[in-house]
């Protein structure tokens, strides 16, 4: 008897480990794919407001400008993935779109990713999930920066704007007589980042060094 019941529970934990493991295998991890938005020809317009910080000379540069960031192409990078040649332009003072730098994009079913003036970042993770976090910089050597999702397929309003289906991805914020830290950004689906309010600065007595950068949506061409 002692030996049936034995085969019974074995039985029962096994038939548990299985139903946990199809459960976990059947996540959907490409869930929230569509947000940096691949469509070629397609280009986003922005507003920015940029603000440097020069501790070495004491200085504060403020800059506002137009910039254009467009799909130019589809490429394969070095882990085999399809990944987005974004061309990113800076709109002049004759009002002529000038060059600025490219970028690169690319995603798989974990993760997100920009390449951005040579740092790649972790910029979304897959799928989406109230209790998601990750750092941003993990494929990179700057400072950690771990993030989470503030909302998730939420309506989102921006000026004349009205999104139906947008993230947002945000750190705990940090303001103190010596530090400035703060990480939120907006991506809407079949869009990508619509807003970004990015801060990091560093007090030494009266000196700042770092910067604020604020970029916001102002025209999507699909």
């Amino acid at each position: 008897m002692k030996k049936q019941t034995s085969l019974y529970i074995i039985l029962l934990f096994a038939l548990f480990i299985g139903c946990k493991k199809d459960e976990y295998e059947t996540i959907n991890r490409s869930y929230g794919k569509g947000y940096l938005y691949s469509k070629i020809g397609s280009y986003n317009i922005y507003k920015v407001e940029e603000i440097i910080y020069d501790d070495f000379f004491n200085t504060i540069d403020t800059s506002r400008y137009q910039l254009k960031e467009v799909n130019e192409s589809v490429f394969t990078d070095n882990l085999n993935r399809n990944s987005i040649r974004i061309e990113r332009y800076k709109l002049n003072n004759k009002g002529k779109w000038e060059i600025l730098n490219v970028w690169y994009a690319s995603e798989d079913n974990l993760s997100a990713e920009r390449v951005e003036d040579n740092k790649r970042i972790t910029k979304l993770s897959f799928p989406f999930t109230d209790d998601a976090v990750w750092n941003v910089n993990t494929n990179n050597s700057d400072n950690p920066i771990n993030v989470y999702y503030g909302f998730i397929n939420q309506t989102y309003n921006m000026d004349t704007f009205q999104f139906d289906s947008a993230i947002s991805v945000k750190n705990d914020a940090i303001s103190t007589n010596v530090r400035q830290r703060q990480y939120y950004e907006v991506y809407v689906k079949n869009i990508g980042l619509v807003f970004k309010n990015n801060i990091n600065i560093d007090r030494n007595a009266n000196l700042l060094r770092g910067y604020k950068i604020k970029q916001q949506l102002i025209k999507h061409v699909p």
